[in-house]
């Protein structure tokens, strides 16, 4: 029988100090020099609807249309219907045309929340970049 002193010391591992971030939730691309897309990937909740709220802001300035996609949400809570009514007071002071395009979770808070459908809605991102261009034009006449 063979004995080893076990004498060595521990060895030290340094934790990642880099953060691990994940995917970004919002993403914005300019669909023409006047019209922007933000769109929403993931879960709005209590948590993340200030973010929301915050990226969607940011994307404004410099802009007269907005479409909002939520069509890839995952999951859509009442902390996210603020966020859409703040979009529409905010837009409607500032003169921003917009409109959503919700997907099936945003579809279901809105039923309760906005039976009268006063949120402009669209189904795809093609209907809601018709429907800006027709209440522009409808404007200019």
């Amino acid at each position: 029988m063979m004995l080893v002193a076990n004498n060595a010391i521990p060895l030290a591992i340094p934790r990642n100090t880099v953060p691990v971030t994940e995917p970004e939730r919002v993403r914005a691309r300019e669909l023409s020099a006047t019209t922007v897309l933000v769109a929403a990937f993931g879960d709005i909740d209590a948590a993340s609807a200030g973010d929301l709220s915050e990226r969607i802001e940011e994307h404004l300035p410099g802009y007269r249309q907005l479409v909002l996609d939520l069509s890839r949400l995952e999951f859509f809570g009442t902390a996210g219907y603020s966020v859409l009514h703040r979009v529409h007071s905010r837009c409607a002071r500032a003169g921003i045309d917009w409109v959503l395009v919700p997907g099936s979770e945003v579809e279901r808070l809105l039923r309760v929340c906005d039976p009268d459908g006063i949120l402009p809605t669209a189904p795809n991102i093609v209907s809601a970049v018709a429907a800006l261009a027709r209440s522009h034009t409808s404007r200019r006449s």
